[in-house]
């Protein structure tokens, strides 16, 4: 590597650039080149080039600290030709951060290590020695300063042609498939295909170092099984493939996932794997296609699914305050594979109550809303290689079976469908279970005034957020949430409103208050939940607190109806 460095610290040296002085003391502007360096074959990100290095005197002070840091920019000539900037190259520019200090014996600012890199694929000459000149300009707030110092240097050039994204070749191999993996963000399942990519021509030689490829799966009769830029159950639509180097040769790494849904093909078929590059000239065009064993696993449909018992417990007991039936079940999947239809959802298990004389006293309706007696397989329990057994709870609350008070002997049906209960599968497990049902009772819940104390409630996110609350208020029997109020964004106030609940009669009842925030940095935060004792208070009666933790003043009417 050839080094040239040039010192000038004479001002006759310099090509100065001259603006008024702005304190109209009759000085000069004057932006001098103290040192000047050049490194041949500098090597930048896996690119060699000229690398400069300049450092600069200014005989002011600029008092605005906004002026204090220049944008110094250069060009490059031959003779009466202009070699850079250029279409292919514009990145001919530098920041110079100054400080102050004496200049010449007088107050003035230093920038020092403005530095500029040069590729050779650049600079349109031949390749051997070549001379030509820097010229450097630079500019802040306050004016410019054109061609402050021309730097006359000599190197020798190295020619290097460039060719553009169609003319890129790509060898790919040491294929591998997982297929284990899921989309980002959800539970959908699907393969992904991995590989190494050898590029034809290295980043010095290429206009584009990173590129969009498509995949594609196409059966031995041209028929396009998979095509990741419609894939709709998320899939990688593209990749961005990067140009790097490794161990001096240009290659990278390509990772594609595809989801089972969007792959029209089941069981092991020999394949081609195609990627398609995207634009290029001409528009999108093949890269690659190679034959290879696919094993996709087996599908199923969402109706064909069977379901065997395996362990089932009921019992009538008390649960978060109410009383009701629990059924505790373990039910085995007879298909564990793809589930072709996903679109049919998640399967629900719910039970069906009926009286002694076979009346059904809890409608299915009923059953696939929360704290109904449903439960609905999440992702991760729903059947799979990896999950062939289905654990879950049901409650049902005694207030809402169709029933008088007293002692009754059930019988239940456990049951599965879907979330809309159009799928009907067969009973899974019957039985029976004894209750003594209280008496239903009916409250009215009128929430009259709500204040709170004036704090921090949320996080200000920006200077026009608030800190104050989303106030919302919920009235509940045990856990199911009867009624949900309005709110009003910041304020410390809640909107009175008022519900009719029923329930039966030694069921526990809540009032619950909650900061909602809407906002993504804040979560839903509980600011308090008060039991409300009604047994022996009569028809009508208050439930309030006063200056209790941020509650200033809570006033709620219970009256019972008749």
């Amino acid at each position: 590597m050839k080094f040239l460095a040039f010192r000038f610290v004479m001002l006759v040296a310099s090509l100065l650039c001259l603006m008024p002085n702005a304190h109209g003391q009759g000085v000069t502007r004057a932006v001098t080149c103290t040192k000047f360096e050049l490194v041949e074959g500098y090597v930048q990100g896996d690119v060699k080039g000229l690398s400069a290095r300049i450092n600069l005197a200014f005989n002011w002070v600029e008092e605005d600290a906004f002026n204090q840091n220049f944008i110094v920019d250069y060009r490059m000539v031959q003779g009466t030709t202009s070699l850079l900037p250029s279409t292919a190259f514009d990145d001919c520019q530098a920041t110079a951060y100054t400080s102050k200090q004496t200049v010449k014996g007088k107050p003035g600012m230093i920038a020092t290590g403005i530095s500029f890199f040069i590729p050779y694929y650049a600079i349109s000459l031949e390749s051997g020695s070549q001379s030509v000149d820097l010229i450097f300009s630079v500019e802040n707030g306050a004016g410019k300063y054109s061609d402050c110092y021309r730097a006359p240097i000599k190197f020798q050039h190295t020619k290097i042609v460039r060719h553009p994204m169609h003319e890129q070749g790509f060898s790919m191999g040491s294929f591998n498939v997982d297929y284990s993996t899921k989309a980002f963000g959800t539970d959908n399942p699907g393969l992904t295909i991995s590989n190494v990519v050898k590029f034809k021509y290295g980043r010095e030689a290429s206009e584009d170092d990173r590129y969009s490829v498509a995949l594609m799966l196409r059966s031995g009769d041209g028929k396009i099984l998979y095509d990741s830029r419609k894939a709709a159950n998320g899939g990688d639509q593209t990749k961005t493939l990067s140009l790097e180097t490794f161990e001096g040769k240009p290659q990278s790494d390509l990772s594609f996932f595809a989801c089972y849904y969007d792959i029209a093909l089941e069981g092991p078929a020999e394949v081609e794997v195609v990627y398609v590059l995207l634009g290029a000239e001409g528009g999108p065009k093949e890269i690659h296609a190679q034959k290879m064993m696919l094993n996709i696993p087996p599908s199923y449909n969402f109706e064909d699914q069977v379901f065997t018992p395996k362990a089932l417990k009921i019992s009538a007991l008390q649960k978060g305050g109410v009383g009701g039936i629990e059924v505790q079940y373990s039910v085995a999947f007879k298909q564990t594979g793809i589930m072709r239809n996903h679109e049919k959802g998640k399967y629900f298990f719910y039970a069906a109550i009926f009286d002694g004389a076979n009346k059904l006293v809890i409608a299915p309706e009923r059953a696939p809303t929360i704290y109904a007696g449903s439960t609905q397989l999440q992702d991760g329990q729903m059947p799979s290689a990896d999950n062939v057994v289905g654990n879950g709870t049901l409650f049902i609350p005694l207030h809402l079976l169709n029933l008088p008070a007293g002692a009754h002997n059930l019988k239940y049906a456990l049951m599965v469908s879907d979330v809309n209960l159009k799928t009907k599968f067969p009973v899974i497990s019957t039985g029976n279970i004894a209750i003594t049902k209280p008496a239903d009772v009916q409250y009215l819940l009128s929430l009259e005034h709500l204040e709170m104390i004036n704090t921090d409630y949320d996080t200000e996110i920006v200077p026009i957020s608030s800190n104050l609350p989303e106030l919302q208020y919920v009235f509940a029997v045990g856990n199911d949430h009867y009624y949900q109020s309005e709110y009003v964004r910041n304020s410390l106030t809640a909107i009175p409103g008022s519900a009719s609940i029923h329930f039966s009669d030694g069921d526990q009842i809540h009032l619950v208050l909650n900061d909602i925030d809407s906002g993504f940095f804040n979560g839903n935060d509980l600011l308090g939940d008060w039991k409300i004792e009604y047994a022996g208070k009569g028809e009508s009666f208050y439930y309030e607190v006063n200056n209790s933790g941020q509650v200033v003043k809570l006033r709620l009417k219970v009256t019972k109806v008749k």
